[in-house]
């Protein structure tokens, strides 16, 4: 079930789409495994996927994935947040 505008209803799965949250890099990080990790610098853009090991989290960036610390990265300045008059409910409980 979603809401907007103080009006709940429900919305096929398929118009709906997650907000991407953009995080920025704080300091270089270089792995010579590039099968598994995500090589970046200060300053560029990436998009968190999860953190499935605390202190690890998978990264994408330019069509790559991989494992990025995620000391080295923080929530960007401008990233989208989620309308305060648009939610998505969960039907479950």
């Amino acid at each position: 079930m979603c809401s907007k505008d103080g009006r709940n209803g429900y919305v096929p799965t398929s118009h709906l789409k997650p907000v991407e949250e953009y995080y920025e890099v704080l300091a270089d990080y270089n792995n010579t495994d590039t099968t598994k990790y995500l090589n970046v610098k200060k300053g560029d853009r990436l998009t968190k996927i999860n953190e499935p090991v605390p202190g690890w989290s998978i990264c994408s960036k330019d069509g790559r994935k991989g494992y990025v610390p995620t000391s080295f990265i923080r929530l960007a300045a401008d990233a989208p947040s989620i309308s305060s008059s648009s939610t998505v409910m969960s039907n479950s409980g």
